[in-house]
This record gives C-alpha cells, structure tokens and sequence, in this order.
C-alpha cells in the first residue's frame, strides 16, 4: 500500500490517493557458465487506486527474455551487463483497447562491496520502447542510478538516487520529453528466522523536470510504501570434476 501525494503529476492542483498494489514476478533461468546467465521473467502489476479508481487503476503482464554476463574486477568489485526484450501487456480500466508495449532494455551494473554488511553499486539502463515489436518507436529512455544497501542482522537499509531522462514522440508519450530525479530511502526487517518474509517502508521524492505543462510528466510527488515482500531463490548449481583416486 502507498501513499501519493500528486497522482497525476501536474504543476498544480495536486490530488492525493491511497494505492494498493500487488506485484509477483518470477525468473526462471539456466547459468550457461559461473559468468553467463540467461533467463525468462513474467511478472503482473495491479494498482488499485481508492479515490481515482476510474482513470487511473491498472493491470499490467510482462513476459520477457535476459541475457545477462559478469566481468569480475578487483577488491570482489564486479561488472555485469545485460540485454533484456520484453512484451507489456496492459488493461486500463478507462481504455478498452490499451497499447500493447514492446521494450528493449540493454544494461551495465557495476556493484562493490565494503566491508561484510555494505555493497554500492551504479548502473546505467537504456530503455527503447515502440507500440508494437519493432513498429511505432514510442520513446527511448536512460536511467541512471547509483545507491547503497546496509544489511545487519535481521535488518536491511537502502538509499538509491536515479535521473531518468526520457525522449520519444508526444503523440505516443502523451507528453513532451521531459526528466525525472527519483530519490528512494528503505528501511526493511525480516520478521520470521525460518521464512524469507519482510517487512518495509519506503520512501520516494519524485522530482519532474522540463515538461510543466504535460500532465503525467510535471510537478512534485511523494509517495510513502509500506507492505510485506517474500522473495525466495535458488542459486545455480555446477558440475564438479571428481579427480582420478
């Protein structure tokens, strides 16, 4: 559930709303080698707004494909880059027939520990998105984000910062081209021993910059989360050589 101080976006008037949203997603992959994976991910997105249920609640499916290799460096630092394709698949509860999204998402995450309990870490992700596959480029979008994550004990902490800056055609956007400065601040705590079950809060500042007039894409928005997030995973597992006795 969360908190939205500016639902739609605009340069004024803002409006606020409580949102409950519910989000599996599952990966499954094969580790090609102890550097190269590749994966297919499916998640589902609802939003279900209290105040403005009509215009702007939601469901979206995502079905796509990842490519994803390391490059270990030096002091357990290490480089990963990826390429992801997936297919967005929407229901709009204003629109019969919603757009059906197309992305191609290529990546380079740099990650470094300090210390046991600290990984920092950068990334830079490049989003090209067209209305159908390969048909009517939408927009081309850079998200460039660096943060921190703290563990100890039972306890997690993440400060991230991101600029995204979007580019592509108003007609399809509906909007001009416009920035984004997103700053994150969580706090999470396992709360079973034997469970992979956590409790958080998030915090977000949405800052929109160079398209006041666009709504969606102007103005200021907080939002507060809070919820529960279950995560289980299983690590890859290799074939070991068995010298001659």
């Amino acid at each position: 559930v969360r908190l939205e101080t500016n639902v739609f976006q605009t340069n004024s008037r803002n409006s606020s709303d409580f949102i409950y949203r519910v989000l599996p997603n599952l990966t499954l992959g094969y580790a090609l080698t102890k550097r190269t994976r590749v994966s297919a991910n499916y998640f589902l997105l609802r939003d279900q707004y209290t105040k403005f249920d009509r215009p702007l609640s939601r469901t979206l499916q995502s079905v796509g494909f990842q490519v994803t290799h390391d490059i270990p460096l030096k002091n357990r630092a290490n480089l990963s880059f990826g390429y992801f394709n997936r297919a967005l698949f929407s229901t709009l509860d204003y629109i019969d027939d919603p757009p059906f999204l197309f992305d191609i998402i290529p990546s380079v995450t740099l990650t470094k520990p300090i210390g046991n309990n600290t990984v920092a870490y950068g990334s830079v992700l490049g989003q090209v998105r067209f209305r159908r596959m390969f048909d009517r480029y939408q927009e081309f979008d850079q998200f460039y984000s660096g943060g921190v994550v703290h563990r100890k004990g039972g306890w997690t902490f993440l400060a991230d910062s991101t600029l995204a800056s979007n580019f592509g055609r108003p007609i399809y956007r509906g909007g001009g081209n416009n920035q984004v400065i997103i700053l994150t601040e969580e706090v999470a705590r396992k709360i079973s021993p034997r469970y992979p079950i956590q409790t958080y809060i998030r915090s977000q500042q949405i800052f929109n910059i160079g398209a006041p007039q666009s709504p969606g894409f102007a103005g200021f928005n907080y939002r507060i989360f809070g919820g529960v997030r279950v995560t289980v995973a299983k690590p890859p597992i290799f074939p070991i050589k068995l010298k001659d006795i």
